[in-house]
């Protein structure tokens, strides 16, 4: 294992408390459709005590998300240190309904995550492991020439490629599964995958002494979704509604739609995105601004924030100074059905 090897393994164990909970989050919200959704959020390294985040400018629509952060080195010498952006655990197929993956078949990048240091695009590193009933089994599917990520019509069709001792063995591991059916030709049986993808896009990066660093992201997110909203109907969830702050009057108008058209109006879709890394940085976040774009203005967007400002007619925006991330960000949008 070389430095740089050694290093990321370092952070990745520094961040595995994060990861497990966030994993352990979507265990909850993926047993219920109606709160489905894949977090993705914001940078990871080890704690400094040097690095100050002056500023992050953060947007989120149901299409895209774009971050901008302005770092501050404090000290007088350069720093180098690994960066991590995780991308959400993907569970197999079988295990959520109505998530939406914006790039199912990309070998490994399948939010199609950009990055850029100083207005430049920088090359980055991608770790991706598959684990099955808590194993890392990564080498055995790379043996067999199956891709990693268990969302992917061409990890289904590798598998089913496999001989019959093959499969037995996966199965065995608790990383396939099989659907058996008769179509008139005798018993069939179809593999499908059951472990879940792990992917971390990292880089290393110098923070120059008594300097500015900017570091831009976008990407698609993978958000959870539902044909209709179950808002204003006796079988919304207390607990639900509070993660997005759903107030009596967002409530009211959603009826008032609803009813004016006969029936289902609005769907869903979901988007966590992970604010708590902001935590590792030396200090609070200087200046913190939020900007949510609904995307149409016959949408209805709900999340919970503080002297929240509507800027134009599908966005909100709302600023913090010297802000310190307690929880993540929860954006919960209603989209209008078009008939």
């Amino acid at each position: 294992m070389n430095l740089q090897q050694s290093q990321f393994r370092n952070l990745l164990s520094r961040i595995g408390f994060l990861v497990s909970m966030l994993a352990c989050s979507m265990q909850l919200a993926l047993a219920n459709d109606s709160t489905a959704r894949l977090a993705v959020g914001g940078l990871i390294m080890s704690h400094s005590d040097v690095i100050a985040m002056r500023s992050e400018e953060l947007y989120v629509a149901m299409d895209q998300v774009k971050i901008r952060y302005v770092f501050y080195n404090r000290s007088q010498d350069d720093v180098s240190t690994l960066v991590a952006f995780p991308l959400p655990d993907v569970p197999a197929p079988s295990d959520y309904e109505g998530v939406f993956v914006p790039f199912e078949e990309s070998e490994a990048d399948f939010v199609g995550f950009s990055t850029k240091v100083d207005g430049s695009p920088i090359p980055m590193n991608i770790e991706q492991r598959a684990i099955a009933l808590g194993v890392d089994r990564t080498d055995v599917l790379k043996q067999l020439d199956v891709p990693l990520g268990s969302y992917r019509k061409a990890a289904i069709q590798a598998l089913n490629n496999l001989s019959a001792p093959q499969a037995d063995r996966l199965e065995q591991m608790g990383l396939i599964g099989f659907t058996v059916y008769d179509q008139g030709n005798g018993i069939q049986r179809e593999a499908r995958p059951l472990w879940k993808t792990k992917t971390t896009f990292y880089w290393t990066q110098i923070f120059p002494a008594q300097h500015e660093v900017i570091i831009e992201h976008s990407y698609t997110p993978a958000t959870g979704g539902s044909a209709q909203t179950s808002i204003g109907t006796a079988y919304s969830d207390e607990s639900y509604l509070e993660a997005y702050c759903v107030d009596a009057p967002f409530i009211r108008a959603v009826k008032r739609i609803q009813t004016q058209n006969n029936g289902t109006v609005f769907g869903e879709r979901r988007l966590e995105y992970i604010l708590t890394t902001g935590a590792n940085w030396a200090g609070p976040i200087g200046t913190f601004t939020l900007t949510v774009d609904k995307g149409s203005v016959q949408n209805l967007v709900s999340f919970c924030g503080e002297n929240v400002r509507k800027i134009s007619p599908t966005e909100f925006s709302m600023t913090k100074k010297e802000f310190w991330p307690r929880k993540n960000l929860q954006v919960l949008f209603l989209e209008r059905h078009q008939y």
